[in-house]
């Protein structure tokens, strides 16, 4: 069993201790934040960072009453004059496994010398860089992935960045929904792994990833799984845009890992079907048992019902154990993928 594939089957033990620690947080949390009564969020992050980061701006524009922005923090860190309208008393959230990339460090410093702001920042590891320039410190080290490749890394801190916003928006309605994945997460992975372990040894070597609302962020995250830890290209659209102009790249060669809703799903089970026809391998994953559509690998289940933002947590687990198979037939050892490293340190 390597590193990378432990981490990962032990995502849902730290995401019981992450859900624990923000509800005992919570009141240092609601304060701070209620003292600085900032303009905007804006979530900066790098690489998987930055893909939840997408997710938590949209979440963030839908439950608060303030504007939200994602940016790249190697951007940032560029360009910080060229965003500065963004960040008069803003609020900078950064999710960060290190705590010490430096693009991250280097954007926020850059920010405070143009723009009055303060920072939250959601680390993987006690004592860090960015633990000595925030406003405040919120720290997960039982989810910190010691591999280079993040899975467990990466769940907990989308889960964290979803809290966070709700929180602040005064919303409890998502903790219920939370707990459910959490208590079911380890059976879930049980039940989806072998028939996903098949489906990796296919004949496949591109992936397109389709997932809408808060998902999107982290139906990106699940196309960076598939190159650091299997090597293979891919791309994430929203369902329906798959049909404006990239179904032209989808072949038999092409997996396709599509969240479909409970409600619309006429017109998702239309792209499903013309996915099928193109001679994709087709997995899709929803709440509860639809309709089947032939031709579909997988069609997988969680079981419960859930909003779209906590849909992201199990949807991710779909990449991470493709990616993980896929890598394990293709000989490719994920705890050393060659040219990345677990941080970027420029110097």
């Amino acid at each position: 069993m390597n590193q990378t594939y432990r981490e990962m089957k032990e995502q849902y033990a730290a995401l019981k201790q992450t859900e624990a620690y923000f509800h005992q947080q919570a009141d240092v949390i609601r304060a701070k934040v209620r003292a600085f009564n900032p303009a905007a969020l804006v979530f900066i992050g790098c690489g998987s960072g930055f893909c939840l980061c997408q997710s938590a701006e949209l979440s963030a524009r839908l439950s608060l009453k303030i504007p939200a922005y994602a940016i790249p923090a190697g951007d940032l860190m560029l360009r910080a004059e060229y965003y500065a309208p963004m960040f008069a008393n803003s609020l900078i959230v950064a999710p960060t496994r290190s705590g010490s990339t430096s693009e991250l460090i280097l954007a926020i410093n850059a920010v405070r010398k143009i723009s009055y702001v303060e920072v939250i920042a959601i680390a993987c590891v006690e004592d860090s860089a960015i633990a000595k320039i925030a406003d405040l410190t919120l720290c997960l080290p039982w989810a910190y992935d010691c591999s280079v490749c993040q899975t467990r890394c990466v769940t907990n801190l989308y889960a964290a960045s979803l809290m966070l916003t709700r929180l602040l928006a005064g919303d409890d309605s998502l903790d219920t929904q939370i707990n459910q994945v959490i208590k079911r997460g380890p059976a879930f992975l049980e039940n989806i792994e072998p028939r996903l372990n098949e489906i990796a040894a296919m004949d496949w070597d591109n992936v397109r990833i389709l997932a809408d609302g808060e998902m999107s962020g982290i139906a990106s995250e699940g196309v960076m799984a598939f190159c650091e830890i299997a090597q293979i290209a891919g791309s994430h659209y929203h369902l329906l845009d798959i049909r404006h102009g990239p179904m032209v790249l989808v072949n038999e060669k092409t997996l396709v890992i599509a969240a479909l809703s409970d409600d619309h799903g006429e017109q998702q089970v239309k792209v499903i079907r013309e996915l099928v026809e193109r001679g994709a391998i087709v997995v899709t994953y929803r709440d509860q048992a639809g309709e089947t559509i032939p031709g579909v690998a997988a069609e997988i289940e969680s079981g419960l019902s859930l909003d779209n933002p906590v849909q992201g947590i199990p949807f991710i687990n779909l990449s991470q154990i493709l990616a993980l198979a896929k890598a394990r037939h293709l000989g490719i050892n994920p705890d050393s993928p060659a040219g990345i490293v677990a941080w970027v340190n420029l110097g």
